[in-house]
């Protein structure tokens, strides 16, 4: 008995020491989850400030948990994906061209068909790109029916009649207002009204867009939708796409989004997506940004990089500057004239000690919390309910929030990254 008693005890004993160990490592953890921090060197002279930034970091005291740059600078890095260079498709057109003008009639399908395929999937689009795959789509349509031959009418009735009617359908997707030159063939005329058919049987959604800031242009597969705020009536063909926001030369990531009967919302940071840069030396680096971020840029900032503070270190017309916010995106601290040391020392136990640079931040008092957007929540979430039916967000990497034109609208956004 007295020895069950003693075995008892002995676990007891074990059993709360392992609790006061698990309780400690925890603590331990918590108390050093306040302290990760993530210093991004910000202002239009890069080299300067980043070179400062990375002092300052190599500088922070050891207490300070710093997390892994290649994460961090993950959190703000665009979609990955394959990407073709212009000047490689440009190429490729022009080859296509040659092969054309040599009678390789195949050749030069089988040029163009790779060039569409890999600018349909290419994650760094642009709207010079757009113009290079609508002539791509439609040289490709044009010589497909040459390959088809006189069994082809114009109705898409033959294996490559029907390959050139999937091309300019595609093409009007891309650009409703879609017309052929002069010197187009009236079987191809006849085939591209087919394709408009095709595309208005698919069913048509709305796209809504906000960014920050706003008055940036909407870029749909590569042509100008309109300027935010924006609210499209549902005339937007279903389907795949590629969005972005740019203004003043500064452009967003470029989103893959599919386009249901329904609307398509988003809420973009050009003001961090459009600045970001990252420097050869590692860590991350924010030009100039277009307007001053606010609490909420932030916080988005803060989440997207893993950190519970913010420092952002810069240099303001000669003079130095640092500013601390916290992962709510409230600033806690801001001085100006320090040296790589002080600043380290500042970031890891700040005080409010002098104004921080207007261009920069858009306040210094906002204590109210700002929580993230839609992109930085579960993969799965839930945002609203409807007479009949429910409002899902499919897809968590999108920046931003669903918006719909009508409360009463039945939102679904399908958002794939890097995926054919």
């Amino acid at each position: 008995m007295a020895g069950r008693r003693g075995a008892a005890q002995t676990r007891l004993g074990l059993g709360l020491g392992w609790a006061c160990l698990i309780s400690s490592a925890l603590a331990a953890t918590s108390a050093r989850a306040d302290d990760v921090v993530v210093v991004v060197g910000v202002g239009d002279d890069a080299s300067a400030v980043d070179a400062q930034a990375q002092q300052v970091r190599a500088a922070l005291p050891t207490g300070v948990v710093h997390p892994s740059l290649e994460a961090a600078r993950e959190g703000l890095a665009p979609p990955g994906g394959p990407v073709t260079e212009l000047a490689q498709a440009q190429g490729t057109l022009d080859a296509a061209d040659v092969a054309f003008n040599a009678a390789e009639l195949e050749r030069s399908v089988t040029l163009l068909d790779a060039l569409i395929k890999q600018l349909e999937v290419d994650a760094a689009f642009s709207a010079e790109k757009g113009a290079l795959l609508e002539k791509a789509r439609l040289s490709c349509a044009r010589r497909l029916l040459g390959l088809a031959g006189p069994t082809e009418t114009g109705k898409g009735e033959t294996k490559n009649g029907a390959r050139a009617r999937a091309h300019l359908a595609a093409a009007v997707r891309a650009d409703p207002t879609l017309v052929l030159d002069d010197s187009a063939p009236p079987k191809l005329r006849s085939l591209l009204a087919l394709a408009v058919d095709d595309v208005k049987k698919g069913g048509h959604g709305a796209v809504a867009v906000k960014s920050t800031p706003s008055g940036a242009a909407v870029v749909l597969e590569g042509k100008t939708i309109g300027y935010t705020p924006l609210v499209t009536a549902s005339t937007v063909a279903t389907g795949r796409y590629r969005l972005w926001v740019e203004k003043n030369g500064q452009k967003s990531h470029v989103r893959t989004v599919d386009v249901s009967e329904a609307t398509l919302g988003a809420d973009i940071a050009l003001v961090i997506e459009g600045a970001v840069r990252f420097p050869e030396a590692g860590g991350i680096g924010l030009r100039r940004p277009l307007t001053a971020l606010s609490a909420d840029d932030l916080s988005r900032l803060a989440l997207k990089v893993g950190a519970q503070k913010l420092a952002l270190v810069g240099d303001d017309q000669g003079a130095s500057f640092t500013i601390v916010s916290d992962d709510k995106g409230r600033v806690i601290g801001s001085a100006s004239g320090l040296d790589v040391n002080a600043t380290a020392a500042f970031i890891a136990a700040p005080t409010m000690t002098s104004p921080a640079p207007a261009w920069l931040v858009e306040s210094l008092t906002s204590t109210s919390p700002a929580g993230p957007g839609a992109d930085e929540g579960p993969p799965w979430a839930l945002i609203g309910a409807g007479v009949g039916g429910a409002v899902l967000v499919v897809g968590a990497v999108i920046a931003g929030v669903v918006i719909a034109a009508n409360p009463q609208t039945f939102v679904t956004i399908s958002v794939v990254e890097g995926v054919p």
